[in-house]
């Protein structure tokens, strides 16, 4: 048999217990800190660190271009389906005046040839765009020019350069 269980002393120490938690409760007492007790370390403020985007912001402004026919490396860059569509195949090379970003956004930098613009542009770092094109769409004089994409208009560049079909390097 359980003496415990059914002992009388332990059903008034539960009563009891319970007043003094209500008792607690109601009062509003709460625990005090000990006078040298180590303070709490202050709230801090979360800082967002916004990402450097001034590399994307502005034209881009080209300081040469040239017309190349392709090499080893050129033509696993323009890929078998250009190669095999192309009836002469090029690559439209130009060189940047400042450095190229080397952290990658939502954006990237298109040449702009003629007015058309080459989705399939590839980033050459530190200053480099390659696009490549059919011999046969271009113009005795062309015009290239470059833009990010998304933001065409603000910036493409202010100056773009002219080149003929006939300056193939």
């Amino acid at each position: 048999m359980w003496m415990t269980s059914s002992s009388r002393a332990k059903r008034g120490f539960s009563l009891q217990t319970a007043a003094m938690v209500a008792l607690v409760a109601t009062s509003g007492y709460t625990l005090a800190q000990a006078p040298d007790s180590p303070r709490p370390a202050p709230a801090r403020q979360a800082v967002v660190k916004s990402e450097d985007d001034s590399a994307y912001r502005g034209s881009i402004e080209l300081k040469a271009v040239r017309l190349r026919k392709l090499d080893a490396t050129l033509e696993k860059m323009a890929g078998p389906v250009f190669l095999k569509s192309a009836r002469e195949p090029m690559a439209i090379e130009v060189q940047t005046v400042n450095p190229l970003p080397t952290k990658p956004r939502n954006t990237s930098a298109i040449l702009i040839i003629n007015g058309e613009k080459f989705q399939d542009t590839w980033t050459i770092l530190p200053d480099k765009l390659v696009a490549f094109v059919d011999r046969g769409r271009l113009r005795t004089r062309n015009t290239a020019a470059a833009a990010w994409t998304g933001s065409e208009e603000t910036s493409t560049s202010k100056r773009a350069l002219v080149f003929a079909v006939g300056e193939i390097q």
